[in-house]
């Protein structure tokens, strides 16, 4: 996740818990495995947020079958369409 702060300063980090108050990221991925520490947590307050990107895990992965798939058609039936003329 990454978040652009007012002062157009740029975090990353992986999502720990959300409020109405703070958002809270921890810093690396092994503070996921591990016991987290208080170092590891990095609180944003919601007024110092411009704006926010999530990354989804594997996003490409998912719509490749579906491509394939839909491209795969299209050329089949073009190629039918070509062979018949």
């Amino acid at each position: 996740m990454g978040i652009t702060t007012s002062k157009k300063e740029v975090l990353k980090g992986f999502l720990n818990s959300v409020n109405d108050s703070q958002l809270v990221l921890l810093r690396s991925s092994k503070a996921l495995t591990a016991t987290i520490q208080a170092n590891d947590l990095l609180p944003i307050a919601a007024e110092n947020i411009k704006s926010y990107t999530i990354k989804r895990k594997n996003s490409g992965l998912r719509g490749a079958p579906t491509g394939l798939c839909i491209g795969s058609a299209i050329v089949l039936i073009s190629l039918k369409i070509y062979l018949i003329q």
